[in-house]
């Protein structure tokens, strides 16, 4: 048994492991990506020229300031390369992997480990961790603050973590601002908890003065920003309600914790499957921006990755678009039958930090399903109580690994 408490920890160090070999072996040398060269090198070096200061625009970016000015900084002691400033970001999601394994350890021993690789196994956390890309720094900052708060929670726990959570929490958001909804999510929590129960609670107002913080850190920018994004940033003038993101949410959590579906199947109410199989024929009434994954881009204002990519390989060996559309459709049926679990926990903190991250997300002007890695723990965690069939998740993992593995070598070569 003290083995199995441990288990999850040991394959942590592993996986940090393969990935300083693979660091070791391309030499974080491999290929630069747009985004590294147009957005993220030239805003570094404008960070470099008068840090440690933080300018909080000017920059040509829709990121947050925050990775920049820790880039800027790692760049002026370490070396002003690619290569350095792919280093930190390696090391930030070394630092990620241990957050990960921190918050596996609310489960049982015996599902430690699985619930470690099932949140670690992401192919947009694996593969970036080699590149420039503000979504690790903001990844680091958020699992940090969901660490903290759980420690908080203990009321034999230091009120530091409380400052901990709204230090990470503002920082998660000043990297990435979608991450509002860890914030969101927690403070909606602490409020039901709260108002809900007569019971008093230690530290309570403190409490709420840590949950509120990074509200406002959010506030700051927008007052500066005069909106949500930088004003150097090229599509900050793109605004309106996305409604294409709620069937995304859907067919995001449909395929990627299908498991959770074909586990829980038989204890789903079947007037709730009814419902979703009626609700999900929209996805056969037209054209539909997942069809043709090779038209999906910016343009199009809708979600690209690796989702979008299984289908246009589905589509080269033979499948015709009707069949992509059934796809589709068997999705979001699945995403909404996993949906009753969420429905049905409304006030857990990880559902409402989920429900907010959907509901920025039809906001931002244009989304990328890299943008989902942050509530792909969060989801896993609201989830876990329901992992009955262990087999079946092991081999999920295993699919995950082999989908991360395919990614990854796609973009370091």
């Amino acid at each position: 048994m003290m083995r199995g408490r441990f288990v999850h920890i040991a394959a942590a160090v592993l996986l940090i492991a393969l990935l300083a070999a693979m660091a070791w072996w391309t030499g974080l040398d491999q290929p630069v990506d747009y985004d590294e060269i147009h957005h993220h090198l030239p805003s570094i070096r404008l960070f470099m020229k008068d840090w440690p200061s933080m300018p909080l625009s000017g920059y040509e970016s829709a990121s947050g300031p925050v990775p920049y000015w820790l880039w800027a900084g790692w760049g002026k002691w370490v070396g002003d390369s690619l290569v350095a400033f792919r280093l930190l970001t390696l090391l930030l999601a070394s630092a990620c992997v241990l957050l990960l394994a921190l918050l596996a350890r609310r489960e049982t021993p015996d599902r430690r480990t699985l619930l470690f690789l099932l949140m670690v196994l992401q192919p947009y956390f694996i593969a970036r961790a080699f590149s420039l890309y503000t979504l690790v720094p903001a990844f680091f900052f958020g699992l940090l603050a969901l660490v903290a708060y759980d420690r908080s929670r203990d009321e034999r726990a230091s009120a530091l973590w409380l400052g901990v959570y709204a230090a990470a929490a503002a920082l998660a958001i000043w990297s990435r601002q979608f991450y509002l909804s860890y914030a969101v999510g927690i403070a909606a929590s602490f409020l039901l908890e709260r108002f809900g129960s007569r019971r008093s609670h230690k530290r309570v107002w403190l409490r709420g003065v840590a949950v509120v913080l990074p509200l406002a850190a959010l506030a700051v920018l927008i007052w500066v920003w005069g909106g949500t994004t930088p004003p150097g940033y090229a599509g900050n003038a793109s605004r309106g309600l996305n409604l294409m993101q709620v069937d995304f949410a859907f067919i995001f959590l449909g395929l990627w914790f299908l498991p959770v579906f074909l586990d829980n199947l038989t204890n789903l109410p079947k007037w709730w499957l009814l419902l979703g199989a009626f609700l999900a024929l929209h996805m056969l009434a037209g054209p539909l921006y997942m069809a043709d994954p090779a038209a999906v881009g910016l343009a199009g204002n809708t979600v690209t990755g690796v989702i979008p990519k299984a289908l246009l390989m589905l589509k080269q060996i033979g499948i015709p678009v009707l069949g992509l559309h059934i796809v589709q459709t068997v999705a979001w049926w699945a995403g909404f039958g996993i949906a009753w679990f969420f429905v049905s926990h409304i006030r857990q903190r990880y559902v409402l930090i989920a429900l907010a991250h959907v509901g920025i997300l039809l906001f931002v002007p244009h989304v990328w399903e890299r943008y989902y890695l942050a509530v792909v723990p969060v989801l896993w965690l609201a989830l876990a109580d329901r992992i009955q069939n262990k087999r079946l998740y092991w081999l999920w993992v295993v699919l995950q690994a082999l989908v991360v593995g395919r990614y990854v070598m796609e973009k370091v070569n």
